[in-house]
């Protein structure tokens, strides 16, 4: 009896310490594309946020601009699921899920970087609003999420971006990247935030204004003269 205990312990012992090697994830890759502009950890660029992000890849990106005129922010990241003792192949067992209504001003794209278009859309700037790995067709899966937006003179955006294995309250749109074999899930959302930063842009002078500055600068220039002569 000893004996069977034992071995039900052990046995539930590995399956706990499996799951827990399988529930780390690995941030393999990732890339911004800001208003043309691209940042590439291939390339070994920093990134253009704040926040920060753990040993895992997971937390909290800030990006924000306070430019007048239209704006585009992509950012795509490329996790891995797998047990890194186990074969290279369990790194193509993952697919994507998307969940919620996508904002008016958003886009996503969930694909596979090597043998997808993904990465290359990133940095074409252009999102195509498709998961092209469901469950039913699991590969290397990887997220982007994208904004387009417009800003008047004295408005500030602000794009938060979170990466996570934990809901907790959020019910907007997101991006799932889940496992197969253990549906251990990342999950990735992301918010836009424009707000009245209170610059008081300087004043057109109007036509009639206009006039009047000329007559009297008219008027100083020709009483310099009489002056002079």
């Amino acid at each position: 009896m000893r004996m069977m205990i034992k071995s039900f312990l052990s046995i539930l012992f590995l399956l706990i310490w499996v799951s827990s090697v399988w529930a780390t994830p690995v941030l393999y890759d990732w890339a911004f594309n800001v208003d043309g502009i691209t940042y590439e950890n291939f390339y070994g660029d920093t990134m253009p946020t704040t926040g920060g992000l753990n040993a895992d890849g997971l937390g909290t990106l800030i990006w924000s601009t306070n430019t007048a005129g239209t704006h585009s922010f992509i950012s795509f990241f490329d996790f891995d699921i797998y047990n890194p003792d186990s074969d290279f192949a369990n790194k193509f067992d993952e697919y994507g899920a998307v969940s919620g209504d996508l904002a008016f001003e958003q886009s996503y794209e969930i694909d596979d970087p090597w043998y997808g278009f993904i990465y290359l859309d990133v940095l074409d700037g252009i999102l195509f609003n498709d998961n092209y790995l469901n469950e039913f067709s699991p590969s290397d899966a990887s997220m982007a999420l994208g904004w387009d937006f417009s800003l008047d003179i004295g408005q500030t955006a602000t794009i938060t971006m979170s990466l996570t294995q934990t809901l907790d309250s959020y019910s907007g749109f997101y991006l799932s990247q889940i496992d197969a074999e253990t549906q251990e899930a990342i999950y990735f959302f992301s918010t836009l935030d424009i707000q009245d930063g209170g610059v008081i842009p300087e004043p057109i002078p109007e036509p009639a204004t206009m006039l009047l500055l000329s007559t009297g600068l008219a008027g100083l220039v020709s009483l310099r003269k009489r002056i002079l002569e």
